[in-house]
């Protein structure tokens, strides 16, 4: 038998062949102890008018079923072009999407056919059918007069404004830069001011706007663009422009213009190192931290739509809390810079130890807490007295706050610490994890996950570690105690052997069934039982599985509840689960399984 780790637990998995096929479904009744409810539930199915099957070879439209017409292998997506026509894009195994072939599938008429553009190319080359449905409007020129199209029925607006460029070169694209609007009653489009050529580095520009259904042509507004320019997102009937040296690593300039009034175009904010996220309620940009130009480091500006207001949050050169709130109480490693601002990201810094700050950024009130060589923060207790840390002993700080996109560092041997805040006494802490060495980016999470310290409602905490003589921990015969603090002191008290993580409800302990150490013959078959913490019992919740018949993996999926997934040895499904339950806990201790009909 071998250990395997997911993301968050871990998983008993045994290599076997792959036999048999069209099994029968897996009964849960034969996978979990009689004592653990199964409700059975109707599904609520919300009908989706658009599904495809790559393996049967069927499309449903509509509730209208039908085979791949010959010459489509596999479809990659469906998307409305407008109410009658949908895009059907095919063969997924593409390197570039730009060349995945586009087909039309007409609601009225049940029918799916190649798609042909209706409207000529200012080169004379096919029009590419993945602009489709982004770009449904295109501009062509003719006799030196140029005009809308529409790629799909061939319809041209009115002839647009004289003494323009429309075909536009950015990067890693040339050609008529358009948008239209989720609703389709809005072209977006630009063009450069004088026809004759201009270096794409400094460019006077127009956005102007076509609505639809009346033919009406606006001019939104005249700004400089540079070599990257391209319109970004829409907001209701408000869109953005970006424009700058790069599309991700260098200044680029984020403009806003409503596409139903004329000349309103403003410049909304800048965007350094890729594009800003964005969320709907209220409407806004949350552009991020600015290591780049913001020499303190970092900080978070935002910008609301609606208003055009941009905010400043002033995170005092912290990047990011690790605990708490960014826009209130939160607790940071206050980790440099480096000195090289080279290329994509900052340079990680050469440093031994970070202090470990309380940052409230209403008041800009910020207090050292802690300093040591922290590589995360899990949490911080209500009145500040205590944290649990994930400390490193290698030397030099491996995780970074303004690096965790690229960070492909790895830890020493890192172990979880119970710190008294107050008096800077390690209170409690696990072993040094000998995986986490070899491991990545995640090797924090997961690591603390499977070898934790965890605050329990009652105040005390859960210690799941090594029980075994190794130094560092190899994660073998594993086993959990309490640790309590006291006006005398620590106390440490062991609850059981064999703990994999706590119950979503913090009340008991997953525990596997049959002892799990390398001291002890591997077992033949394997359970998870559940330890309560309160009373010491055990319970059974999986049943004794055979390990030659069946591996299986538990995974947290909610706050209440746990996924368990059951391979089949003798299974086709390569990599993929025979069943899958959700298990639920509820308020009073009791658990169910969820089966809903299909």
């Amino acid at each position: 038998m071998r250990i395997i780790l997911s993301g968050i637990l871990l998983i008993v998995l045994v290599c076997s062949p792959l036999l048999a096929q069209n099994e029968a479904p897996i009964d849960p009744a034969t996978i979990f102890d009689p004592s653990v409810t199964i409700r059975y539930v109707s599904a609520e199915v919300e009908p989706s008018p658009t599904v495809w099957d790559n393996d049967l070879h069927q499309f449903a439209i509509d509730g209208v079923v039908s085979p791949y017409p010959p010459g489509v292998a596999t479809i990659k997506d469906i998307e409305t072009v407008d109410a009658d026509t949908l895009a059907v894009t095919i063969d997924p195994d593409v390197m570039n999407s730009y060349d995945a072939e586009v087909w039309l599938y007409s609601r009225r008429q049940q029918t799916l056919s190649p798609f042909v553009a209706q409207c000529a190319t200012a080169d004379g080359q096919p029009d590419e059918g993945w602009r489709l449905v982004a770009e449904l409007w295109t501009i062509i020129v003719q006799d030196e007069s140029a005009a809308l199209c529409n790629r799909l029925t061939g319809a041209t607006s009115a002839p647009l404004p004289e003494n323009y460029r429309w075909p536009l070169e950015s990067i890693g694209r040339s050609g008529p830069i358009t948008s239209v609007s989720p609703d389709r009653k809005y072209v977006a489009f630009i063009g450069q001011i004088g026809a004759e050529w201009q270096p794409a580095a400094s460019r006077q520009i127009e956005v102007f706007s076509y609505e639809t259904q009346t033919g009406t042509i606006l001019s939104l507004g005249i700004m400089e663009a540079a070599t990257s320019l391209d319109f970004g997102q829409w907001i209701g009937n408000q869109i953005t422009i970006v424009t700058g040296e790069n599309d991700f690593v260098e200044f680029s300039e984020v403009w806003i213009a409503d596409v139903t009034r004329s000349k309103n175009l403003e410049f909304a904010f800048n965007v350094t190192g890729g594009g800003p996220g964005f969320e709907e309620y209220p409407p806004r940009y949350l552009i991020g931290y600015n290591p780049y130009t913001n020499a303190s480091g970092c900080g978070r500006t935002t910008y609301y739509v609606e208003t055009h207001e941009t905010v400043e949050l002033d995170l005092d050169g912290l990047c990011h809390p690790e605990y708490g709130d960014i826009e209130g109480v939160g607790y940071y490693r206050d980790v440099p810079f480096g000195e090289s601002r080279e290329c994509c990201t900052p340079a990680p810094a050469k440093v031994v130890e970070v202090p470990f700050v309380r940052y409230d950024t209403r008041t800009s009130e910020r207090q050292e807490l802690y300093r040591g060589e922290i590589e995360a923060v899990y949490w911080v207790s209500p009145n500040e007295q205590y944290a649990i840390l994930l400390l490193d002993q290698d030397g030099e700080i491996d995780f970074f706050p303004y690096l965790d996109a690229f960070n492909y560092q790895q830890l020493g041997l890192p172990y979880l610490a119970l710190v008294d805040l107050q008096t800077g006494e390690t209170l409690a802490t696990t072993p040094m994890d000998e995986l986490a060495h070899t491991w990545g980016l995640t090797s924090d999470t997961d690591w603390a996950v499977n070898h934790t310290l965890t605050p329990l409602p009652d105040g005390t905490f859960l210690k799941i570690y090594c029980d075994e003589n190794d130094t560092p921990c190899a994660r073998d015969g594993n086993a959990a105690s309490r640790v309590t603090i006291t006006a005398s002191g620590v106390e440490e008290t062991l609850l059981v052997k064999d703990p994999i993580m706590l119950t979503p409800d913090q009340k008991g302990l997953f525990v596997w069934s049959q002892p799990r150490s390398k001291y002890q013959p591997a077992a033949q078959q394997q359970g998870v039982n559940i330890y309560d913490l309160e009373t010491g019992q055990l319970r059974p919740f999986i049943r004794e599985l055979s390990l030659a018949d069946y591996d299986f993996e538990l995974l947290r999926s909610g706050k209440d509840s746990v996924q368990v997934f059951i391979y089949r040895k003798s299974s086709s499904k390569q990599h993929r689960p025979d069943a899958s339950f959700s298990v639920y806990f509820e308020p009073d201790g009791r658990e169910y399984v969820l089966i809903q009909s299909p």
